[in-house]
C-alpha cells in the first residue's frame, strides 16, 4: 500500500507576517482547493489558460494527433479492400478468321469468375480489423503521451512563474538591505568591504531571476508546441495551482489498471491477433481458388452454336505458399514475444513511477515541515540580530543563501510532485482511482 497525502501548499504563517506566506515577503504556491482562483502574477484582468483548456486545445489542434488520427483511417479502409470479392474475367476471342478455307469465323464468349475457398475472404477481413484496432489503440497511446506532456509542461509554468516571483521578492528583499547599508556607509557606520559583499551577493539572486524567466519561457514554448502553434496567442498566461493530489492506492491495483488500461499494451494484444490471423490466411492461401466457366460461340452463317460450362482450378502441385506460411508463423511468435515485453514494461513503468512519486514526497515533506521553517526562523534570528548588531554581515547573508535555497527547493518539490503523480497516472493509462 502506498499513501501520500497531499501536502500544505503554503507553510504556517507567524504572528505578524503580512500576506498570507512566509517572513520576508515570501510567497509559495497554495494547493488546489484554495481560496484564490488565479494563480499570482497573471496580468490584472487577464485570464489564464487553465490545464483543462489547454488539454482540450491540445487534442484538438495537436499536429502529431491529427495525422495520427488520419494514419488509423487510412489504416481502416483496408477492411473495405479486405472484404471486397474478386472480380468475374471476361474473355472474347475468334477463331477462323484469317484462315477462310478452313469455313466461316466462330466467334467464343466465356465468362469465369473465381470463388475463394477456405475461408480467404473472413481471413482478409479478420487480420485488417486487427490492424485497424492496433492502429486505435495507438492512436489512443498518442493522447496518452500527449496528455502527459501537457500536463508536466503546465506544471514547468507554475514551477518557473512561482520562482521567478520569489526571485524577485528575495531580490527586493536585497535591494532594501542594500539601500540601509550604503547609508550607513556613507555615514561611516559601514566598511565599503560589507557593501562589496551585498552587492556580490546581489549576483546570484539576479542569476536566480534570469534563469526562472528563461525556465518560464522555455516552458511556455514547450506548452504552445504541444497544444499547436496556432490555437491561441504567443503571448499567452496560464491559471492554477499545483494540485498536489492525495494518492492511496494499492501497488497490485495499479498493476491491474494499468494491464486493462494501457493502449500501447492494447495495441501490442492487437498487433498479436493481426499476425496470428495473417498465418491463418496465408495458411488458407495454400488452397487454390475455383473459377465456374460459362461460354458461348457462333459463326458468321450460323452454321454453328453452342454453349459450354466447365471450371479451371490451379493444381498446388509446387506452390503451396509454403514460405508466405513459416514467414507468418514467425512473425507471430516474434509479435508475441513483443506482447510479453510491453506487460513487463508496463509494470516496470508502475513502478519507477512509484518509486518517483515516493521519492518527490518524501523531499516535499521534508522541505515543508522541517527545512523551509528552519530557513525561515534562522533567517529571521539573524535579521533580527545584525539589526542590533549581534550577528555579523556574513552570518546574515549566510542564511539569506540558506532561506533562498529552501524556498527555490520547495516551489520546485510542488512541481516535482505534481509531475510524478501525472507520470504515475500515465504509467496506469488513466485517472488514479
Amino acid at each position: 500500500m502506498l499513501a501520500i497525502l497531499a501536502p500544505a501548499g503554503v507553510l504556517a504563517q507567524p504572528a505578524g507576517a503580512p500576506g498570507g506566506g512566509l517572513p520576508g515577503g515570501t510567497v509559495l504556491p497554495r494547493p488546489a482547493g484554495s481560496a484564490a482562483a488565479e494563480t499570482p502574477g497573471a496580468a490584472p484582468g487577464r485570464r489564464g489558460l487553465t490545464l483543462d483548456e489547454a488539454l482540450r486545445l491540445a487534442l484538438a489542434h495537436n499536429l502529431p494527433l491529427q495525422a495520427k488520427e488520419r494514419e488509423m483511417r487510412a489504416v481502416q479502409a483496408n477492411e473495405v479492400t479486405a472484404g471486397l470479392i474478386p472480380n468475374p474475367t471476361l474473355s472474347p476471342g475468334v477463331s477462323n478468321a484469317f484462315t477462310p478455307n478452313l469455313g466461316p469465323p466462330q466467334y467464343q464468349l466465356t465468362v469465369s469468375q473465381p470463388i475463394e475457398l477456405s475461408g480467404k475472404r473472413q481471413r482478409r477481413i479478420e487480420s485488417a480489423q486487427a490492424g485497424s484496432r492496433a492502429a486505435g489503440f495507438d492512436l489512443e497511446d498518442l493522447r496518452r503521451l500527449l496528455t502527459l506532456q501537457v500536463k508536466q509542461a503546465f506544471t514547468a509554468i507554475l514551477v518557473a512563474r512561482a520562482t521567478a516571483e520569489q526571485t524577485q521578492l528575495n531580490l527586493k528583499t536585497l535591494d532594501e538591505l542594500e539601500r540601509l547599508q550604503r547609508l550607513r556607509a556613507e555615514k561611516g557606520d559601514l566598511s565599503e568591504l560589507d557593501l562589496l559583499r551585498i552587492q556580490q551577493q546581489r549576483f546570484q539572486f539576479e542569476s536566480d531571476a534570469a534563469d526562472a524567466r528563461q525556465a518560464l519561457r522555455l516552458a511556455k514554448v514547450t506548452l504552445r508546441q504541444a497544444i499547436g502553434q496556432d490555437a491561441f496567442e504567443e503571448d499567452f498566461d496560464v491559471s492554477g495551482t499545483f494540485a498536489l493530489s492525495e494518492v492511496q492506492v494499492p501497488r497490485e491495483a495499479l498493476f491491474r489498471q494499468a494491464e486493462t488500461r494501457r493502449a500501447d499494451l492494447k495495441s501490442a494484444q492487437a498487433a498479436l491477433e493481426k499476425a496470428r490471423a495473417d498465418n491463418r490466411l496465408a495458411q488458407a492461401y495454400a488452397v487454390p481458388n475455383i473459377a465456374p466457366v460459362v461460354g458461348l460461340c457462333w459463326a458468321d452463317n450460323n452454321s454453328c452454336y453452342g454453349f459450354a460450362v466447365g471450371f479451371s482450378i490451379d493444381l498446388p502441385l509446387f506452390n503451396r505458399n509454403q514460405g508466405e506460411i513459416q514467414r507468418t508463423a514467425l512473425d507471430a511468435e516474434r509479435v508475441g514475444a513483443l506482447t510479453s515485453f510491453a506487460l513487463t514494461q508496463t509494470r516496470a513503468d508502475v513502478d519507477a513511477a512509484l518509486s518517483q512519486l515516493d521519492s518527490a514526497r518524501v523531499k516535499l515533506t521534508a522541505l515543508r515541515e522541517v527545512y523551509v521553517p528552519k530557513a525561515t526562523e534562522i533567517r529571521a534570528r539573524v535579521e533580527l540580530a545584525y539589526r542590533r548588531g549581534a550577528a555579523s554581515l556574513l552570518e546574515f547573508l549566510d542564511a539569506e543563501r540558506t532561506y533562498r535555497a529552501m524556498t527555490l527547493a520547495y516551489i520546485g518539490s510542488q512541481g516535482t510532485y505534481d509531475a510524478a503523480v501525472y507520470q504515475l497516472e500515465a504509467a496506469v493509462g488513466g485517472p488514479l482511482p
